[in-house]
């Protein structure tokens, strides 16, 4: 049986903000991403801003690294990029329990 807890409010706003910019293949380059993290503590609100390179194959979304010479086709995507749930499963684990996760990916 799963029991839901329902909390009343939140500790703290948290913006987690990610960006890439240089990227290494000159057709993936973007600009004005902005770079920034803080930590996640228990009952935080948090919002996840991605500026960057996103793709989705197998109806997976994949944030693609600056550092991604090696991605010349689709097939090399889950093997070098980082899986959004990967991202998901940290932030919400048992010990951190977010109030809520805002994901925005541009």
């Amino acid at each position: 049986m799963n029991v839901i807890h329902h909390r009343e409010s939140y500790e703290r706003e948290l913006p987690l903000i990610l960006g890439n910019d240089d990227y290494e293949q000159s057709n993936t380059k973007l600009n004005c991403c902005v770079n920034n993290a803080e930590e996640v503590q228990a009952n935080d609100l948090i919002l996840f801003y991605y500026s960057g390179n996103v793709h989705q194959t197998n109806e997976e979304c994949y944030l693609i690294p600056i550092q991604n010479q090696h991605l010349t086709n689709g097939e090399a995507i889950p093997d070098l990029a980082i899986p959004l749930e990967t991202i998901v499963r940290r932030l919400s684990n048992e010990k951190k329990q977010p109030f809520a996760l805002i994901f925005i990916l541009d």
